[in-house]
């Protein structure tokens, strides 16, 4: 009886991450529909956590699926033998924190900006810690080439590559690339590429 509640609470922890991005993402784009003024090129997706109607549906998506995230991030340091491993569990557990951070603190205060900022840079350099430590994987290989890949997403939104001054699409296009780095390369990835 004991090994399966242990089966039941790993398999959970296990797939908190892949629940965390549908909380999140799902938290994002239903915000997006139900806004009446919400404009892709236009906006930051961080109006919609102080636009009334839809804030808590955003700000709620982004808390909630940094804490049902935690235990991935936890699981990770934790049930993978090695200190890398660790070391990419904490990363994923501070991107979290600041992601959780954006819904806490909304547009209009002050900390929004530092903690929006710290966010990205933090996925960025998970992208970096991970690539680096699992080289020799495949997933270790596609997460360092996110690196450019997300960089380049703001290059081309700052050269006017994307369609309208907003933020939005290129937050999205961030929050996808940490959405696949979670579900299909990392060390827990439900959907795994390794052979």
């Amino acid at each position: 009886m004991e090994r399966r509640a242990t089966d039941w609470r790993s398999t959970a922890v296990d797939w908190s991450g892949a629940a965390a991005v549908c909380v999140t993402v799902g938290g994002i784009m239903l915000a997006t529909v139900l806004s009446p003024t919400f404009s892709w090129t236009h906006a930051p997706l961080s109006e919609l956590g102080v636009e009334p109607g839809v804030a808590w549906i955003f700000n709620g998506g982004l808390v909630g699926g940094a804490l049902i995230g935690l235990p991935f991030a936890y699981a990770i340091a934790t049930e993978i033998s090695g200190w890398k491993h660790s070391v990419i569990g904490v990363a994923l557990a501070v991107g979290l924190c600041f992601m959780a951070a954006v819904g806490v603190f909304p547009m209009d205060n002050p900390l929004h900006t530092p903690v929006a900022v710290a966010f990205y840079l933090t996925v960025t350099a998970l992208f970096a810690i991970d690539g680096l430590l699992r080289l020799r994987t495949r997933a270790g290989k596609i997460s360092i080439a996110f690196v450019p890949i997300h960089m380049l997403g703001w290059i081309l939104w700052g050269a006017g590559y994307f369609p309208g001054p907003g933020l939005a699409l290129p937050e999205l296009y961030g929050a996808l690339l940490f959405s696949i780095w979670v579900i299909v390369l990392s060390p827990k990835a439900v959907v795994s590429i390794e052979t």
